[in-house]
């Protein structure tokens, strides 16, 4: 398994759906923020650890949702599953971080949610490629998963440590954060503040070299 080619596979997937999709939750219309990608491509060789599989996600273009949010699903009704899992939602006038919260008014009664394909005018960039003063609000930040099933990662192990390895550390996660104070307030704020603020200062620097 190839580490640079699979991370390139997910990250393709993420700038399309950033740059081509929008959410409209209970008739309000929001860009993506957060999203977590899940895999299973035996075309490209991608056999994702923590994909459930399930046969939603087998499915194109399709709303998916479960106990802890939903995905957008893009498999292609064949082979391919393809969930990706809406953490965060933005627009000019609020932003909503948590899957939960994103689907689910409280307690457990599901959002209108409807995906939209409309394609951005907006560039948007990975982090690592900034290479001027961009806005903040079009840099994406790529990281680890978060709350991955800790049985999964046990078993994994066991099964395949270099496997396990890959899919545990795979860059999956892609944020994009409204400004510096993406941390308050607490209550609504993307999970794994430390290692969020690990990207930004990777940002900065980048951004300083790059002038």
């Amino acid at each position: 398994m190839n580490t640079t080619l699979i991370q390139k596979v997910y990250d393709d997937i993420a700038l399309n759906v950033f740059q081509s999709y929008k959410i409209v939750r209970d008739g309000e219309l929001f860009d993506l923020a957060e999203i977590e990608i899940y895999l299973i491509n035996p075309y490209k060789g991608i056999d994702d650890t923590y994909i459930h599989a399930h046969k939603e996600q087998n499915k194109y273009r399709h709303i998916y949702f479960h106990y802890s949010g939903i995905d957008i699903c893009f498999g292609d009704n064949k082979e391919v599953y393809c969930g990706v899992l809406v953490r965060g939602i933005l627009n000019d006038i609020n932003h909503i971080y948590g899957p939960g919260r994103v689907a689910y008014k409280h307690p457990k009664i599901r959002r209108d949610i409807k995906l939209i394909n409309v394609p951005s005018d907006t560039q948007l960039i990975f982090s690592e490629q900034v290479k001027d003063n961009i806005n903040l609000k079009n840099v994406i930040f790529k990281l680890p998963r978060v709350n991955l099933s800790a049985e999964r990662m046990y078993n994994s192990i066991q099964t395949n440590i270099d496997k396990a390895s890959l899919f545990l550390n795979l860059k999956a996660r892609y944020l994009r954060i409204k400004d510096e104070k993406f941390y308050t307030p607490k209550s609504n704020a993307p999970d794994e503040h430390k290692e969020i603020f690990n990207k930004y200062i990777e940002y900065l620097i980048q951004r300083k070299s790059a002038i």
